[in-house]
């Protein structure tokens, strides 16, 4: 991961950089992916999102915006850049893809947690997923941890834990 040089951000494609650091999220100093993945989780919960149709159309546009910008941005920057993290507004999105709605506080949040912790320890396939080329590279290990993160939500629903 690119350290975050601010001489190199200053350089970088003003819209992409914009996109791929979710308006900025991707600059804030301490835990800036779970900084946008806890932002993400709470626009999702404030919504209540009573449409999974439309949740689906926004991740993805998120996703096809992600994969554009960061690919443009590490040009400009370097590989995978810390100041990346649309990558984890996508992973939260498909965390709590076609779950149950609405979608409860408690749910959302247990979604995030796993979310964060696939994306974190990265088990395979999620690791082999940041090898490929450019803003795919970037994206994909965050959508793979979001699907993982979905699957086990779905067993604990299943199993009526949540």
């Amino acid at each position: 991961m690119n350290s975050g040089d601010p001489s190199r951000d200053a350089t970088a494609s003003p819209t992409a950089q914009l996109i791929a650091s979710a308006g900025g999220l991707g600059f804030i100093p301490l835990a800036p992916g779970t900084a946008a993945a806890a932002a993400t989780a709470f626009a999702i919960w404030l919504w209540a999102v009573q449409s999974m149709g439309l949740l689906t159309v926004v991740a993805v546009i998120v996703t096809g915006l992600g994969v554009a910008a960061c690919g443009r941005y590490e040009q400009d920057v370097g590989k995978d850049p810390q100041s990346a993290v649309i990558d984890e507004v996508a992973g939260m999105l498909v965390s709590v893809l076609w779950l149950p709605t609405p979608l409860t506080g408690t749910l959302v949040i247990v979604a995030f947690v796993l979310f964060r912790v696939f994306d974190i320890a990265k088990p395979p396939p999620v690791n082999l997923a940041e090898h490929l080329p450019s803003g795919w590279g970037v994206m994909a290990d965050d959508l793979v941890a979001g699907l993982y993160a979905n699957i086990i939500v779905r067993v604990l629903i299943w199993w009526e834990l949540l």
